[in-house]
């Protein structure tokens, strides 16, 4: 009788050290699988700030440039510089054409950077997959990348404001003050040219 009991927990413990092995790798893939499925959504979120940041862009940048440099012709032309009203609406538009290297800086930079951590994450996904590297920092290394991604964000909405911006200043005041600057310059006897 006492042999068999002697048996059967040698079986049982040769059993529990042969599943016990099985159990962590189990483990192990459930969080591999998790992490796997987070840097998935930082990539996803990555290409749709890559998107946005795309149908961002203002085409005609170049024009609004060229539209100030008219202005500001026309203004230098005016000899009346004690004009509030005109003062104020040159100050206005002098404001939009400030934001502009703001706005092509952030496109510049969420273009380079949404390219680079989406390099990164890869790399990370595949230490992952080959299980390369130090296996217990993996949260910590997507937590950084998570950050990273935060941090795009947060530029792409500051892109989203200063587009607005540009846009909106451009379309309120431009159309004023060529008008007035024109009404002033016919007065002078000199044109703007549109």
């Amino acid at each position: 009788y006492g042999f068999s009991v002697f048996s059967s927990w040698n079986t049982m413990r040769k059993l529990f050290i042969l599943i016990l092995p099985l159990f962590f790798f189990s483990c192990s893939d459930l969080s591999k699988n998790d992490q796997l499925n987070r840097l998935d959504k930082l990539v996803a979120s990555l290409d749709s700030i890559e998107e946005v940041n795309s149908s961002n862009v203002i085409v005609n940048v170049e024009e609004i440039i060229e539209a100030n440099d008219q202005l500001t012709d026309g203004i230098l032309k005016i000899e009346d510089t004690i004009h509030i009203e005109l003062a104020l609406l040159i100050e206005q538009f002098k404001e939009v054409r400030n934001q502009l290297p703001d706005y092509q800086e952030l496109i510049h930079y969420l273009d380079t950077n949404v390219h680079l951590v989406k390099m990164e994450l890869q790399h990370l996904k595949g230490d992952i997959e080959g299980a390369n590297g130090e296996r217990e920092h993996y949260d910590d290394y997507i937590k950084h990348e998570q950050s990273k991604v935060d941090s795009l964000r947060s530029k792409l909405d500051a892109l989203i404001i200063v587009k607005t911006s540009i846009i909106d200043g451009y379309n309120s005041l431009y159309t004023e003050l060529n008008d007035e600057l024109i009404a002033r310059n016919n007065v002078l006897g000199t044109e703007i040219d549109n």
